[in-house]
């Protein structure tokens, strides 16, 4: 008798290089068959003068979001930044951009967990 291996899940929400200066919102994931955790990786560059607040936006339908204001990270230079997720209930997930100031790129955000057995 072997034991079951986890399934990872690896979903791309967006590949860029994609330039923003406007506030943006990512696609989102549909996690319902995913495990309590988990976790998403943003990967910026070409940073100027950059005042970007990041945000979570979770939704139980898909349709309507919700912002998470505890998930704030506030960013002022390119660089990776990663949430580490724990205990959700909601079924998406998606990175929500809100620009103060500036403008960078957005080179990947990807989402990673293990599927539920």
């Amino acid at each position: 008798m072997g034991f079951v291996l986890d399934s990872i899940i690896k979903e791309t929400m967006l590949e860029g290089p994609e330039a923003i200066s406007a506030d943006y919102n990512t696609n989102s994931f549909d996690m319902s068959g995913v495990e309590e955790s988990h976790a998403l990786q943003i990967d910026f560059s070409n940073a100027v003068g950059l005042d970007m607040n990041i945000y979570l936006g979770v939704s139980v339908d898909g349709n309507v979001f919700s912002r998470i204001d505890e998930s704030l990270q506030n960013v002022t230079e390119a660089g990776t930044h990663i949430y580490d997720i724990t205990q959700q209930g909601v079924n998406f997930i998606r990175v929500e951009f809100v620009i103060n100031s500036g403008s960078c790129d957005i080179d990947k955000v990807q989402f990673t967990g293990k599927r539920r057995h």
